[in-house]
């Protein structure tokens, strides 16, 4: 019988004859070069390991999966907004359930911001599963996989409970300004408060017209898929299901709904381990490019892992810094365009708007330098972002972000000092800085803004 009664069945899937031409199995990538995945410092029990994570169920199920895959294509079309945001760290700490209850209230409350403002359906993706250091430097046990997908599951139904605890519209409208609060920055609230008051009247319009859908599951339920790194090949390949429901629609690593990678795979697409495993699942891969990536590789990599050419399959999520952005990020858009690639553009302007700050002398004190990345260059990588798509005739398909609802001082700007990031109670982050809950809320609301006034022109062009 099935593991859970409310899930399709499934199974692993069965190794293809080894003489078949281009043939892939969920471990064929083990023939190949990985750099990427941990060093196991028990081998002996990797074999156990992986081995129980195949008799485990599924995390996520091939019809959601697929909805995402389509909900991607949108995003390309311009018919919906992709928000993909979380921590970078590899874990929440000694309080699990409040910080991912937070991190989940703070997508929840820009997600609203944005469908709102920017009268798009908004595509919510977590970055909540599979966590695992990165590099063959890094040494792991082969139990580390079975915790991590016990913690995965957890966090899984805690998100899938907290999805389905309200009752009406109205709750995740509450959500909107009490996260403003807590940001404790009065043009948020005022802003927040707008956008509820003007969320309200709609819901009491459309009810005293006959059609109250407040209290619609639609909703009231938001649906939310979640995102990881493809570290580690073990873990995720073992977790490689086929459903009975619909065999044909292929393998799928039920991890996670869509996988990501790194630049530093493309150069070796024919002999990589990450890309040969990726290019044989059903889910949709994420590519993250720099200003470093070469083109050539980059398209014969996409040829690779979406030979059909499927929309919603790729989507390239750029990290050029503010700086390069301008210099690079044109050329490439139109080799994509020009080579005819299904793909749907991501900005991610967090990773490469990087900066160390010392600190000020003071008497008997070594002075101590932290990273940062700047608020204003994460806006204008976001706003150079619109301007390109805008001119080469691309839809800006979404965002990824590092954030947190935690009041931290991390992201030099939108209100945080220099004096603020040397504070160690404000500066608490274990890798990468992170945007706080009010710089987060005004990058939904300034990213509102610019999807708005594009569908404004979009319609005024079609009126001519």
């Amino acid at each position: 019988p099935s593991p859970r009664a409310v899930a399709p069945r499934c199974s692993a899937p069965v190794a293809p004859a080894a003489s078949a031409a281009n043939a892939w199995a969920p471990d064929s990538w083990k023939a190949k070069p990985d750099h990427s995945s941990p060093t196991f410092v028990d081998p002996e029990g990797l074999a156990d390991a992986e081995a129980r994570l195949k008799r485990l169920p599924a995390l996520v199920y091939s019809g959601e999966t697929l909805r995402m895959i389509d909900s991607i294509a949108k995003a390309g079309r311009g018919e919906a907004f992709i928000l993909q945001a979380g921590d970078s760290a590899d874990g929440f700490g000694e309080d699990e359930v409040t910080a991912v209850d937070r991190t989940f209230r703070l997508l929840v409350a820009q997600v609203v911001i944005l469908a709102y403002i920017s009268g798009l359906p908004i595509v919510k993706i977590g970055r909540l599963t599979g966590l695992f250091p990165a590099g063959a430097e890094t040494k792991v046990e082969a139990k580390d996989m079975l915790e991590t997908y016990a913690m995965s599951a957890s966090r899984l139904n805690l998100l899938r409970a907290t999805a389905k605890s309200s009752k009406s519209m109205g709750h995740w409208l509450r959500i909107v300004e009490e996260i403003a609060v807590e940001s404790a920055d009065q043009e948020a609230v005022v802003k927040a408060r707008t956008v509820i008051t003007r969320v309200t009247d709609a819901l009491d319009f459309t009810a005293a017209c006959g059609l109250d859908v407040s209290n619609d599951e639609t909703f009231r339920t938001p649906e939310f898929f979640t995102a990881h790194e493809a570290r580690n090949l073990h873990y995720d390949a073992s977790l490689v299901r086929t459903f009975d429901v619909d065999p044909s629609a292929g393998d799928f690593c039920t991890s996670t709904n869509l996988l990501w990678i790194g630049e530093h795979h493309l150069a070796r697409a024919d002999s990589d381990a990450h890309i040969e495993f990726l290019r044989g699942i059903a889910n949709p891969i994420a590519v993250k490019v720099g200003a470093s990536t070469d083109v050539e590789d980059l398209l014969a990599a996409i040829r690779r892992l979406n030979p059909s050419n499927t929309p919603g399959k790729i989507a390239l999520v750029v990290r050029m810094g503010a700086q390069s952005l301008w210099r690079r990020f044109p050329a490439m858009l139109r080799a994509l365009s020009s080579a005819s690639l299904a793909v749907t553009w991501l900005c991610d302007p967090m990773h490469d708007n990087f900066a160390s700050i010392t600190s000020a002398p003071a008497p008997d004190a070594p002075r101590r330098v932290v990273g940062t990345r700047p608020y204003d260059l994460i806006l204008g990588e976001i706003a150079a972002f619109f301007e390109i798509c805008d001119a080469e005739g691309v839809f800006p398909g979404g965002l990824c972000l590092e954030m947190t609802a935690d009041p931290v001082a991390e992201c030099l700007g939108g209100g945080v000092t220099r004096e603020m990031l040397f504070d160690e109670g404000m500066y608490t982050t274990s890798r990468d800085p992170r945007l706080n809950g009010a710089q987060a809320l005004d990058v939904a609301f300034r990213v509102g803004e610019m999807l708005r006034q594009r569908t404004k022109s979009e319609r005024a062009a079609e009126a001519l």
